[in-house]
């Protein structure tokens, strides 16, 4: 019999399937992926996402009291030792949300509770488990579910879809960054095409942003008319 952390991959060869051949309804009608593949290992929130959610993720944990500290919010335990959240990104991960994002580019998050999840697809993988030592009063599960349901709420309901690609266009910035430092020699390499692409995203999404503020403001003041 297959390992059973094998078997889930190969498993996803259908979904990935899928999602190559419903690709053009799913660019047109897919606002965004938010993956839960395990809620909760322990203590302590973490997320990864498309850089154009995080706001968004910041917004919904500073609503949601913390699990094992109700005297704060999500959002205060997790930046406790940092002065700004910390997200992982999905590039380099392989789980449900790989094919809407790699292949069809929709935006994706994912979020948890504990920094892993020490029986994942192990025989003790089950509910005793998790009612021992992962969350034994389900506290940790509501809380992942609350975030996830205001993230979901807020991604359906808005007049306009609440993301933020000024956060995108500085993390290809901070990438750009990186892969200079590693090439010894760029006369070879040119980057400058990169650089001006991020620039271009950058002032279109100041754009959007201002845009987006008006027509807020401007249905915001917008005179009700009762008939």
């Amino acid at each position: 019999m297959p390992h059973q952390n094998l078997t889930h991959y190969i498993f996803q060869i259908g979904s990935t399937e899928w999602v190559e051949e419903n690709r053009e309804i799913l660019a047109s009608r897919t606002v965004a992926y938010l993956n839960v593949d395990s809620a909760v290992g322990g203590p302590g929130f973490r997320a990864s996402a498309t850089p154009q959610l995080e706001e968004l993720i910041i917004k919904a944990t500073q609503k949601v009291k913390d699990p094992d500290n109700s005297s704060q919010s999500i959002y205060d335990s997790w930046t406790d030792s940092n002065s700004s959240p910390q997200f992982g990104r999905l590039g380099g991960r392989v789980s449900d949300y790989a094919p809407f994002l790699q292949h069809v580019g929709i935006p994706a998050a994912d979020i948890a509770f504990g920094k892993g999840y020490p029986v994942y697809h192990s025989q003790y993988d089950d509910f005793v488990w998790m009612t021992k030592f992962g969350d034994p009063v389900f506290q940790r599960h509501v809380a992942a579910a609350s975030v996830w349901g205001l993230v979901a709420l807020w991604l359906a309901d808005e007049e306009f879809l609440p993301f933020n690609y000024s956060s995108y266009a500085k993390e290809l910035q901070l990438s750009m960054e990186s892969l200079k430092n590693e090439i010894s020699n760029e006369d070879i390499i040119n980057l400058s095409p990169m650089y001006k692409s991020i620039k271009e995203l950058e002032k279109a999404a100041t754009k959007i942003n201002e845009q987006i503020k008006v027509c807020i403001k401007y249905l915001n003041t917008w005179p009700l008319i009762i008939i």
